[in-house]
């Protein structure tokens, strides 16, 4: 195992680790709700506090009880980058504008409207979930 690794061990079995594995393991234990506040106050004293007493209040500290699994990266669907794009032209934004303003639009109401204004095709709508035009 790596030295990280066996330092957040000895951490989770309230041993002391190495001092100069206070940076790294403060990162790894603010991944925890429940750890964030405790990583807060030793963060305010890292530079005018003994490393030797922080790394203490660390493991004494800790609430974190097993490994915390690391959020997986989201890979874009290429089916839904050519709506993604399209949105951002129906704005007149750039994809890092569209990124920022997400949280604000509702995507699930704009699907119908964009699947129209861009003219997608039967198969572009079923992919991004939208009813399918028959010709009568």
């Amino acid at each position: 195992m790596s030295e990280l690794t066996d330092a957040f061990n000895m951490v989770l079995r309230k041993e002391v680790p190495s001092e100069k594995m206070l940076v790294p393991l403060m990162r790894w234990l603010s991944g925890s709700y429940t750890n964030i506040e405790n990583m807060q106050a030793v963060n305010k004293k890292f530079s005018y506090t003994d490393h030797k007493l922080l790394i203490l209040e660390v493991t004494l500290g800790n609430t974190v009880k097993h490994f915390i699994k690391y959020p997986k990266v989201q890979k874009d669907d290429e089916k839904f980058k050519l709506f993604y794009n399209d949105v951002a032209k129906y704005f007149g934004w750039t994809t890092n504008e569209l990124r920022k303003n997400l949280s604000v639009i509702d995507i699930e109401q704009l699907k119908e409207e964009i699947a129209t204004v861009f003219g997608y095709t039967n198969k572009e709508r079923k992919d991004i979930g939208v009813k399918s035009i028959t010709m009568r």
